[in-house]
C-alpha cells in the first residue's frame, strides 16, 4: 500500500465573481465555507498551499465513497449565479 496522501487541486476560479445561495465567492477561502455549509463537503483552500485558484481535496477516501461527494461538489458548481 502507498504510504503517503492523494490530493487533487481542481480550479475553481470559474466561481470567483459568482454568489451560491445570495453569498458572494470572491475567493478559495469562499468556495471552501460555502462548499461545506451548503453541500457537507470539506475543502481545504488551495491558497494555503501556494495555489490560490484551486481547492485541495483529499481523495483517500474508498472510491464507492467519493460518487456521493462528487455528486456534491457538482451540484454546488451547478447553483452558482
Amino acid at each position: 500500500r502507498p504510504q503517503g496522501a492523494f490530493y487533487v487541486f481542481p480550479d475553481i476560479s470559474c466561481a470567483f465573481g459568482k454568489s451560491h445561495g445570495g453569498k458572494a465567492i470572491a475567493n478559495d477561502v469562499d468556495v471552501c465555507n460555502l462548499l461545506l455549509e451548503a453541500e457537507g463537503v470539506a475543502c481545504v483552500p488551495g491558497s494555503a498551499f501556494g495555489a490560490p485558484t484551486a481547492l485541495r481535496i483529499s481523495y483517500t477516501c474508498p472510491t464507492p465513497q467519493l460518487q456521493p461527494g462528487l455528486e456534491r461538489f457538482r451540484e454546488f458548481f451547478s447553483e452558482l449565479q
